[in-house]
């Protein structure tokens, strides 16, 4: 449960960048990685791994909502950079912090589910902290 609690952190950063950062389409695009990956992992909770067809369609639907969200967001930082707007630093931070969650997880030893649990919502966490923290701050 605690897990599936990290995928929440979407629905914040999806208000962030709605309101402080005046981008609705980035919002609605966070807000979709956030149900579309808690219901992934969920299947991958609930049917056990990643093998079963029911759980690699889940994933393929978090993976159409979150390459797209991602790529958006570093567009978003990079238009924000070439107008002279200041990053946070912050952003940046949790923006590599969770890119290494990311690759750890998908490592042989994080294979462990409960250490995978921990290391792939470190990834929730960080990035949407990183989208959150750039909409805030670049307005």
């Amino acid at each position: 449960r605690l897990f599936l609690a990290t995928t929440v952190a979407f629905a914040a950063c999806g208000c962030a960048m709605t309101m402080a950062g005046g981008s609705p389409a980035m919002g609605l695009m966070c807000e979709l990685c956030g149900v579309f990956s808690t219901f992934y992992h969920w299947a991958q909770l609930r049917v056990g791994g990643t093998s079963h067809p029911f759980v690699q369609l889940a994933l393929l639907f978090d993976y159409v909502c979150a390459l797209p969200t991602v790529v958006g967001g570093l567009i978003y930082a990079a238009s924000a950079a070439i107008a002279g707007v200041h990053v946070p630093l912050a952003a940046i931070a949790c923006g590599i912090s969770a890119v290494v969650a990311f690759v750890v997880a998908c490592l042989p030893v994080c294979h462990e589910p409960r250490r995978y649990m921990l290391v792939h919502g470190l990834w929730h966490v960080f990035g949407a902290a990183a989208g959150s923290i750039l909409a805030m701050g670049v307005r």
